[in-house]
C-alpha cells in the first residue's frame, strides 16, 4: 500500500463531518507528515485551523512548524499572511491535482519568512497602481501561486534541517 495512504488511513481523523475541501487539505497535511516520517524524521500533526505539521530529527528535538497548502486544480490560493497567524518555520505547497497522492516532485518547500516576504512584496507590487487595492476582487485576501512560482521558491526537503 502507498505509504501516504497507509499513514492517512492509520492516523487520519474521522472526517465525515468535514467538507471535501477540508478533507483534501487535511489529506495534504497527513501526506507531508508521512513523507517526513518516510525520510527518517518524526512528525506530529496539529489539527486546528490552520493545521500545522510539527517535525524533528527525533521526537522532542529540533522541532520545525510547517504550514501546508494544497491544490487540486489551478493554482494555490493561500491567504495573505497575518501577524496573528500561528508561527510556522516553513511552508510546503503540495500538488494533489486531480486528487492524486503526491510523489516526491509534488512538494515545494520554502521558509515561511521567505514565503511571507514574497507574498507581501508581490501583493504590494500588484496593488500599487490601483491605490493599494486590487484591481478586481478588492476584498480578496488570497495570493495566487503558480507551479512556476512554487518551483522558483522550492528549497527542497533538506532545507527543513531535520534529516
Amino acid at each position: 500500500m502507498n505509504r501516504d495512504i497507509d499513514c492517512f488511513a492509520k492516523y487520519g481523523p474521522n472526517m465525515t463531518y468535514a467538507s471535501s475541501k477540508q478533507q483534501a487539505n487535511l489529506r495534504a497535511v497527513f501526506c507531508v507528515a508521512a513523507e517526513i516520517c518516510h525520510r527518517g524524521a518524526w512528525a506530529d500533526v496539529v489539527i486546528k485551523p490552520p493545521s500545522l505539521v510539527m517535525a524533528g530529527r527525533e521526537k522532542g528535538q529540533l522541532k520545525v512548524a510547517i504550514r501546508v497548502n494544497m491544490r487540486r486544480s489551478g493554482d494555490w490560493q493561500p491567504g495573505l499572511p497575518k501577524d496573528s497567524d500561528p508561527k510556522a518555520d516553513f511552508r510546503i505547497l503540495v500538488d494533489t491535482e486531480g486528487d492524486k497522492i503526491p510523489d516526491d516532485g509534488d512538494y515545494y518547500i520554502v521558509s515561511e519568512t521567505e514565503f511571507r516576504r514574497w507574498v507581501l512584496d508581490d501583493h504590494e507590487r500588484n496593488t500599487r497602481p490601483y491605490g493599494g487595492q486590487r484591481a478586481l476582487g478588492g476584498n480578496s485576501n488570497h495570493k495566487r501561486v503558480t507551479i512556476s512560482d512554487a518551483r522558483k521558491l522550492d528549497r527542497g526537503w533538506d532545507a527543513l534541517g531535520i534529516f
